[in-house]
């Protein structure tokens, strides 16, 4: 390809995806969302037939992830091109598909995406719980022919199975769902938003951090906290949502003492532990096992000490069937155990979590909130920065929206997503006012 051409090609891919005013930015300074549309871009220059994508969505926040998935659709309406992708969110994928491949033990069933949930009901698969919230409500009432994917679909779909079936309400719908989907945490934000959530918290509500008039930023003048004040409830699982790049791993660090507040300060008598988005960077030994013995040996513990933690450790996460695997080797929700677990054997009071399910499906991030639940009830309290809606919606106790430097309308996490339009779970959207309308 000569240069010139090559110039014309870059031109016209910066014009069509909307890049012109990036193009002489630094990658690095880029948004998630803003970074996959340079990566898409660079790809669409040679004018491929075929893309395939390795869950291109994963890093992303809930409106980045859908203006990508835009993207793709336009691409592929427009000008043709297959695109094949692997994906934990389903509910944004399922509407834009033509097929759906699902993977089993080795073997591949062809499906469409209206008929897929059937297939992963039959089989009992653990992705159904993936499946759009919409699809779900259907299949727990009965429904066998194609399957609504959307929360218009599902809306649709809804009323008329209620105007055929007069003598269901929509309460017993909410019921069927709870028990048949127990995932889809129904009940918390159906009808209003004072329905109290299932409370594990410790009674001691009493703030155990205190982050006051907190401001830091990488340049000069341009702040990524901006006097940032927040009070942490002890004994709580504290989810933090924001966009791609709003600033949440950075409060995490500013909390946990890695970044020093320029201005403001962090008040507290806890120990923080705070855990990067990548668990790897936190293994440095051959085995899972090893991981924990080398660390508390470094710490000075007796080996007696040593073999009873590991061994409690090991059966409080669930890991003592691969205590002799590579840490690499793991499942992404085993390797977050494990680094969750090398965490709690400091001790700490507050454990920070940087996007925990990032690269997780459904079951794991199941198994990871059941596990978080299980700390809290340990004492430890736990704060988790996300931009994964459903997972905050199901574990959360308390919640709040990092904006422009600081953290805004948090609230207890039933009445933070009953309230919110864009940052809610896919349950709340698809009943939003059904209760009046029925």
């Amino acid at each position: 390809m000569s240069v010139p051409q090559m110039r014309r090609r870059t031109a016209e891919m910066a014009e069509y995806f909307g890049l012109e005013s990036l193009f002489r930015k630094r990658t690095a300074a880029l948004s998630g969302g803003q970074k996959q549309l340079v990566q898409l871009a660079a790809a669409m220059v040679v004018q491929p037939k075929l893309l395939v994508l390795d869950e291109p969505t994963s890093q992303l926040d809930p409106m980045e992830a859908g203006r990508f998935l835009d993207t793709l659709a336009k691409l592929h309406e427009e000008f043709g091109v297959t695109i094949l992708l692997s994906e934990q969110r389903l509910d944004g994928v399922l509407p834009i598909a033509d097929r759906v491949f699902v993977m089993e033990d080795g073997t591949v069933t062809d499906t469409t995406p209206r008929r897929v949930g059937h297939l992963l009901k039959e089989r009992h698969d653990p992705v159904y719980a993936a499946l759009p919230t919409a699809a779900k409500t259907a299949l727990c009432c009965g429904e066998s022919g194609d399957l609504p994917l959307t929360v218009r679909e599902g809306k649709v779909w809804l009323r008329d199975y209620l105007k055929a079936h007069s003598e269901v309400s929509l309460e017993t719908i909410v019921e069927r769902i709870t028990k048949m989907a127990p995932e889809i945490s129904v009940s918390e934000y159906f009808g209003n938003a004072d329905i109290e959530k299932p409370d594990i918290q410790r009674e001691d509500r009493t703030t155990i951090l205190h982050a006051s008039q907190v401001s830091y930023g990488y340049e000069k003048g341009k702040p990524v906290l901006r006097d940032f004040d927040w009070k942490l409830p002890r004994g709580s699982i504290y989810c933090i949502m924001g966009s791609n790049g709003s600033g949440k791993s950075t409060a995490l660090k500013v909390m946990a003492g890695i970044y020093k507040p320029q201005r403001g300060r962090v008040i507290t008598k806890a120990k923080c532990t705070y855990l990067p988005q990548n668990p790897k960077a936190v293994f440095s030994e051959t085995t899972v096992e090893e991981e924990l013995t080398e660390f508390l040996y470094r710490r000075g513990s007796r080996e007696a000490e040593v073999i009873e933690t590991v061994e409690q450790m090991l059966r409080f996460v669930e890991l003592c069937e691969v205590r002799q695997r590579h840490p690499y080797d793991l499942s992404g929700g085993q390797m977050q155990r494990l680094a969750v677990a090398k965490a709690l054997l400091t001790k700490p009071e507050i454990l920070l979590l940087d996007e925990p399910t990032k690269g997780l499906d459904a079951a794991l991030k199941e198994k990871l909130g059941q596990y978080i639940q299980k700390i809290v009830a340990t004492g430890v309290t736990v704060v988790i920065v996300s931009h994964d809606v459903e997972f905050c919606a199901d574990y959360a106790t308390d919640c709040a929206l990092l904006f422009d430097g600081n953290l805004i309308g948090a609230d207890a996490a039933n009445c933070f997503f009953a309230d919110n339009y864009f940052y809610t779970p896919a349950v709340q959207r698809l009943f939003a006012n059904e209760k009046e309308d029925a």
